[in-house]
């Protein structure tokens, strides 16, 4: 992973202070993979990240309604990165179903990323129990 640009930690960390002033305590990073400073920043400031995988609207402009395979196996892909890197715990599964943009079998999609039963188990709702307290 290349190191972050020189002031960009700052830069980030000036936008959360700013945020956590505002009161607010959630930030969604949308549709790609963000750098670390993010992540650390969010993990010192008790910030709850939202995250994503780029799994959306890529085949809704085509006239095939329906993911490709290899749009799949890089969702996938993305999910176990995320699992390797933040770890399973941390994760938690979401949906923009009904909209033609979701992915419409999001369990689907975390059981067939190869991960173990307690991994699937914890991002598919466990991982949300525990944030909320129920």
């Amino acid at each position: 992973m290349a190191a972050p640009k020189k002031g960009a930690e700052q830069d980030v960390a000036s936008t959360v202070a700013i945020l956590r002033e505002m009161g607010a305590n959630t930030i969604r990073l949308t549709h790609y993979q963000h750098g670390q400073p993010i992540h650390d920043i969010a993990d010192r400031t008790g910030i709850v990240l939202w995250d994503e995988i780029s799994l959306v609207t890529t085949w809704t402009f085509g006239e095939d309604p329906n993911p490709t395979p290899e749009l799949l196996a890089n969702a996938r892909q993305q999910l176990q990165e995320l699992v390797r890197l933040y770890g399973a715990d941390r994760i938690l599964m979401g949906t923009d179903y009904p909209f033609d943009m979701a992915d419409y079998d999001p369990v689907g999609h975390v059981c067939g990323a190869d991960l173990d039963a307690a991994m699937v188990a914890a991002i598919c709702g466990g991982n949300t129990q525990r944030l909320l307290g129920i």
